[in-house]
C-alpha cells in the first residue's frame, strides 16, 4: 500500500493531513539542522585540539577580531573627522583674516540684551576671498587685517588695534565715526565698544585724487588698555554704531614678542670683511604682490633670493596674484627651507581678480594709480605682521637690492652709517633713525659690446652678475630711493619711504652713494622719469656685486639642482 493511501486512512480530513505533513517536515529540518551544527563543533573542536587552543584562547581571539571590527568603524569616523578639520581649517586659512576656527564656527545666536549679533562664519560678507566688507553710511569698508601694536606711544596706556582696509569713498569718511566691536573667547553676552580714535590716510591726496578705492589704517584702543578687560580680544568688528550688525568678524593678528621668534640667524657665509656685533640686526624683506603670470623669472628670482641672504636677510615675504608654474616652484622651494613666506593677495572690490585681467589691469599705465595706491596694503600688512620679529623692513621689487660699497652685509651697512653719523653734531642725531633711504642707479638689460667680454666667465643665469655697466648718473636725490625702516618707530608705509611714525616726524637718513646704493635692474628707466637717454647713454662701470660673484654662484648652481622642475 502507498504512502498516500496510508495518509487517506488514517486521516480522513484533509485539515488532519495537512497538519501531519508539517509536521514531519518541521522534524526532518530539525533533525538535518541539528546534524550540521553537530558537524561544525566536531570540526570546530577538532581544528582547536590540532591547534593546542584551549577556551581561553579561543575567547581572546574572538574579542580580538570584535574589537578589530568595531575599531575599523572607529577609526573611519575618525578619519572622517580628522578630514572635515583638516579641510575646515584649509578654507577658513586661505581666506587669511579670520579668528581661530573654534572661535567663528560657535555661531553665538540671538540678540544680544543691548547690543547686536555676534558675527559667526556665515554672517559675513567677503570681497575676493581675502577682504571681509562692512557699509557704514554711503561708504563700503573693504576690511584687510587687524593687528595688535604693543609699541610705547604718547597718550596710550597699552596696546592699540590697527585695522587696515580699503575705502571707496575717503572724501566722505570725516564725517563716519565708526566703533570697534571686541569679541572675547569666554564672554558670549556682549561685545566690548571702542570708538575708532584714528583714521589715517595711507596716501598723500596731494600725489593724486584718483583712484576707486584708498587704503586707510583705523585704530582703537584695546578695552584691556582702558581697564575693560584683562584679557586681549580674539576679534574685533568695524560698525558704524555701537550695537550694529557686523559682517565683519576680523582675527586680532598677534606678532611674536622680542626673543620668541623662531627664525634662524642669517646665512653664516663669511666672503671676508664682515663686522662682528654681539647682537645681530634683524633683517627681513616685504616683496608688493607678484604679477607673473607668463613671465619665467624664476632663474632671476633665485640669484635674487640668494644675493638677499648672503646680504643678511633673514625672510622674505612675497605676496602673490598670479606667477609662472617655475617661479612657483622657486617659491615652493624657499618656502620649505623656510627663508620665504609667500601670501596670496586679491584686489578689493570690484576690481578685477580673474588673473588675465588683474595682469592688464596692473600693467596698464592708465590705471598706475588704483596700482600704486593698492600697493600699500601689501607693504604695511608685513609691517605690522613683523613688528617684533625684525629690527628692520626693506621694501624692495625683485629687480631691485641696496649693496654696500664696504662691508658686505646690511648689518655692516647700518654700524657704517651709525659710526658716520656718531661724529656729527646734529639736531636729528638725538632722535633715532626711523629710515635709511639709497639712491637708486640703473643698470640696463642690454649688454653694451665692451662688457660682453668681460662679463663672459659670469654664468648666463646670474643676470645681476653679468651686467656690471651702470647709468652715470643716479637719479635725483629723495626719488625713486628705497628703504630700510625701523619696525620700531614706522607706523605707515609707502613703496618709497615711510608715510607716518609713531610720536613725531619720521627721522630719514638719506644714505651716501659712496657708501652704499640700491642697484636696479631694467630694461629702461620709470616711465616718470624724465631724460632717461641721460641715463642710457653714460654708462660707467661698477663691479661692485662681484664681491658675492663666487659664493653667490655657488649657492645659486646648489638651489637650481634641488629645484626640480625648472625648465
Amino acid at each position: 500500500m502507498s504512502l498516500k493511501m496510508v495518509l487517506w486512512r488514517a486521516f480522513p480530513k484533509n485539515r488532519h493531513r495537512r497538519l501531519f505533513v508539517g509536521f514531519v517536515a518541521a522534524v526532518v529540518v530539525f533533525g538535518l539542522v541539528v546534524k550540521l551544527l553537530s558537524q561544525g563543533l566536531d570540526k570546530a573542536a577538532h581544528r582547536f585540539n590540532d591547534s593546542d587552543l584551549n577556551r581561553d584562547n579561543f575567547e581572546a581571539e574572538f574579542d580580538s577580531e570584535e574589537e578589530l571590527f568595531l575599531d575599523h568603524f572607529i577609526s573611519k569616523d575618525e578619519q572622517n573627522a580628522k578630514m572635515e578639520e583638516e579641510l575646515t581649517a584649509l578654507a577658513l586659512s586661505q581666506v587669511g583674516n579670520l579668528p581661530n576656527r573654534n572661535f567663528i564656527l560657535k555661531g553665538r545666536s540671538g540678540k544680544f540684551s543691548s547690543c547686536g549679533n555676534f558675527p559667526d562664519l556665515f554672517r559675513l560678507e567677503f570681497s575676493n576671498l581675502h577682504w571681509q566688507v562692512q557699509r557704514i553710511g554711503n561708504l563700503t569698508f573693504y576690511l584687510y587685517r587687524a593687528y595688535v601694536d604693543k609699541r610705547p606711544s604718547k597718550g596710550t596706556a597699552g596696546p592699540l588695534i590697527r585695522i587696515l582696509a580699503m575705502v571707496d569713498e575717503p572724501n566722505n569718511l570725516l564725517n563716519v565715526h565708526p566703533v570697534c566691536q571686541f569679541w572675547y573667547q569666554y564672554d558670549n553676552k556682549r561685545p566690548t565698544i571702542v570708538p575708532v580714535h584714528q583714521k589715517l590716510q595711507v596716501w598723500f591726496t596731494k600725489w593724486s585724487k584718483k583712484g576707486k578705492y584708498t587704503a586707510y589704517q583705523l585704530t582703537c584702543s584695546t578695552p584691556e588698555s582702558k581697564g575693560i578687560q584683562k584679557v586681549p580680544p580674539i576679534s574685533v568688528s568695524l560698525v558704524g554704531h555701537a550695537c550694529d550688525n557686523a559682517t565683519n568678524n576680523l582675527g586680532i593678528q598677534l606678532v611674536n614678542d622680542i626673543g620668541d621668534s623662531d627664525f634662524e640667524e642669517a646665512d653664516p657665509i663669511d666672503i671676508g670683511g664682515s663686522v662682528a656685533n654681539k647682537k645681530k640686526l634683524r633683517f627681513g624683506v616685504c616683496v608688493k604682490g607678484l604679477d607673473f603670470l607668463h613671465n619665467d623669472q624664476s632663474y632671476r628670482l633665485i640669484e635674487w633670493i640668494e644675493l638677499l641672504l648672503l646680504l643678511g636677510v633673514q625672510k622674505i615675504f612675497f605676496y602673490e596674484f598670479s606667477v609662472h608654474p617655475n617661479v612657483k616652484n622657486v617659491l615652493d622651494y624657499y618656502k620649505k627651507l623656510g627663508k620665504v613666506d609667500v601670501t596670496p593677495l586679491t584686489l578689493p572690490g570690484t576690481l578685477p581678480n580673474e588673473p588675465g585681467l588683474t595682469h592688464l589691469f596692473l600693467s596698464n599705465m592708465g590705471h598706475s594709480t588704483n596700482k600704486r595706491k593698492n600697493e600699500v596694503i601689501p607693504y604695511n600688512d608685513c609691517l605690522y605682521r613683523n613688528l617684533n620679529q625684525f629690527d628692520w623692513i626693506g621694501l624692495l621689487d625683485t629687480d631691485e637690492v641696496i649693496i654696500p660699497k664696504n662691508g658686505n652685509t646690511w648689518e655692516d651697512l647700518i654700524i657704517e652709517i651709525d659710526e658716520q653719523l656718531s661724529n656729527q653734531h646734529n639736531a636729528t642725531r638725538d632722535m633715532p633713525i626711523t629710515s635709511y633711504c639709497f639712491r637708486n642707479i640703473y643698470f640696463f638689460d642690454s649688454i653694451p659690446p665692451w662688457e660682453k667680454e668681460i662679463a663672459d666667465p659670469v654664468p648666463a643665469h646670474l643676470h645681476m652678475m653679468k651686467h656690471i655697466y651702470r647709468a652715470g648718473n643716479y637719479t635725483p636725490p629723495k626719488k625713486f630711493v628705497k628703504c630700510i625702516h625701523s619696525t620700531a618707530h614706522t607706523l605707515l608705509l609707502h613703496n618709497h619711504f615711510p608715510l607716518k611714525c609713531i610720536d613725531g616726524p619720521c627721522n630719514i637718513h638719506q644714505v651716501d652713494v659712496d657708501i652704499a646704493q640700491m642697484q636696479h635692474y631694467r630694461q629702461t628707466c620709470v616711465r616718470d622719469l624724465k631724460n632717461c637717454d641721460d641715463y642710457e647713454n653714460s654708462l660707467v662701470p661698477d663691479s661692485t656685486i662681484w664681491k658675492y660673484k663666487d659664493a653667490l654662484t655657488t649657492r645659486v648652481n646648489k638651489a637650481i639642482s634641488h629645484i626640480r622642475h625648472l625648465e
